[in-house]
């Protein structure tokens, strides 16, 4: 960013705050990877417990494993850059 768009974004933020665009940029990168992490392990979970149970089969649920995984790989690689 050039120094005008930096005092810009300082001064949008809470009339000059201590946060750099960077900043927020870490915290948007660590919001989304933790929440995209804890999809995934709900997804995992839910698949395992209808599996337990009968509900579903042992290919249906590695499928819905499997979607899960390969969109968090995705997401967490665009988060990344």
């Amino acid at each position: 960013m050039t120094p005008t768009q930096e005092a810009a974004f300082r001064n949008a933020n809470f009339g000059g705050s201590a946060f750099s665009h960077g900043d927020a940029l870490f915290l948007f990168a660590g919001v989304a990877s933790v929440l995209s992490l804890f999809w995934f392990v709900w997804v995992t979970y839910s698949a395992y417990q209808a599996w337990g149970s009968e509900s579903i089969s042992r290919e249906v649920a590695g499928s819905q494993v499997l979607r899960a995984l390969f969109i968090t790989v995705v997401t967490l690689t665009i988060v990344a850059y």
